[in-house]
């Protein structure tokens, strides 16, 4: 029999904690990169896309919800934050439904390039 400890979830989302900066406007062509949050709160009707918290406000969301983490963990994982934060990153806390192909394209794409950062998976 296998015994699974830590976080299950039966959600049809993944969660990440990410950084990234605004793209800067393509001086030929006048186009950036899509912002990832802004394209969380467009994607109206689907509850699995969301963003839990952003900001300092991601060092609480940490706090509160990965308790079950070595405290080692926890404070690299609170330096990374910290550190993003003070570089001028947008730092977030993101679930994204596994069935919506416009932010999973998004953020796939995003992360490929290095404009967003994954700090958790």
């Amino acid at each position: 029999m296998k015994i699974r400890n830590g976080f299950v979830s039966n959600s049809s989302s993944s969660s990440f904690i990410i950084a990234f900066k605004d793209s800067e406007v393509c001086p030929h062509c006048g186009r950036k990169d899509p912002n990832i949050l802004a394209a969380i709160e467009q994607s109206y009707g689907n509850d699995d896309n969301r963003v839990d918290s952003q900001g300092e406000a991601v060092l609480e969301y940490v706090k509160s919800n990965y308790a079950f983490e070595s405290p080692e963990i926890l404070e690299k994982l609170n330096k990374q934050i910290k550190q993003h934060i003070d570089e001028k990153y947008t730092v977030a806390c993101i679930s994204i439904s596994y069935h919506d192909e416009l932010l999973n394209s998004i953020f796939k794409n995003g992360s490929k390039s290095g404009n967003i950062k994954i700090l958790r998976e």
